[in-house]
């Protein structure tokens, strides 16, 4: 496998070593220098053909998929890893096939992403593969760290009709498009919200779109700018009414005085 830094923080690494130190020190093998990584930040070692990420100091921030590592975290495929404020991406080596005719099998980008769109995790993505945990609990696939969120709140596992929701017999709820559910099949483009913070469920290959609560925004500011001109065009209307009245009821004022006077004759 390989890291991928998506902002340019460092160049991509194909791990092959057996181990690799991360820090802001010139000697660390991942040097990255960026505010909040220390000298020696972490460690990434290879043990039984597995890559695990090893913090030896709370106070050295790294997760994975949005959890919290506080000792060994195993990296796998299509992990987002985050070391301080610098993103990693998880991928599969690419290599080239001995055989010209042999077929090089790579893992795909996950169907779906859960996009945080309020609150503290407001534009943070999650990869969903197989079944993920959400909740409070340290031992969470995403760890959500909110009084309103349940030690294990919901999960979601993939299938092949979408994504199923299931709550966990949360106490603030889980809600589809506002609507509280115990289970319930969503699909890109459904919000799913946990007591009080929302994501959308999005395909990263796809381009983002307006939520559609920018839609109903708009729409609800473009009525509340229409309505000044009916307002207008009525009380146009009435005006022109209340001179019309006007005018006849002078007409006729004028023509009786001047019957009254002799000066019509019937």
């Amino acid at each position: 496998m390989k890291l991928v830094f998506p902002h340019g923080e460092h160049k991509d690494i194909t791990l092959e070593g057996d181990l690799y130190r991360i820090g802001s020190a010139d000697t660390a093998d991942i040097c990255l220098k960026t505010t909040g990584v220390a000298d020696e930040h972490a460690v990434i070692r290879k043990q039984g053909g597995e890559y695990v990420l090893e913090i030896d100091n709370p106070a050295h921030l790294a997760s994975v998929n949005g959890k919290l590592v506080q000792d060994k975290k195993t990296l796998r495929e299509g992990d987002l890893l985050i070391i301080s404020q610098v993103h990693c991406r998880v991928q599969p080596h690419e290599e080239k096939a001995d055989d010209p005719a042999q077929t090089v099998v790579r893992m795909a980008l996950p169907k779906f992403v859960l996009r945080g769109v309020s609150g503290p995790y407001f534009g943070k993505t999650y990869p969903l593969r197989g079944k993920t945990l959400f909740g409070r609990h340290a031992d969470c696939d995403v760890r959500i760290n909110s009084e309103g969120i349940s030690r294990r709140h919901a999960e979601i596992v993939v299938t092949p009709d979408g994504l199923l929701v299931r709550d966990l017999d949360s106490s603030n709820g889980t809600f589809v498009n506002g609507e509280r559910i115990s289970e319930q099949i969503v699909n890109i483009g459904d919000e799913i919200r946990f007591d009080a913070l929302r994501f959308l469920v999005q395909n990263p290959a796809l381009p983002d779109k307006p939520h559609s609560g920018s839609s109903d925004e708009s729409a609800s500011t473009a009525s509340r700018g229409r309505k000044p001109a009916r307002n207008a065009h009525s009380k146009t209307q009435a005006s022109m009414g209340k001179w019309i009245l006007t005018a006849v009821v002078l007409a006729a004022a004028i023509g009786a005085s001047a019957w009254y006077l002799g000066y019509l004759t019937f």
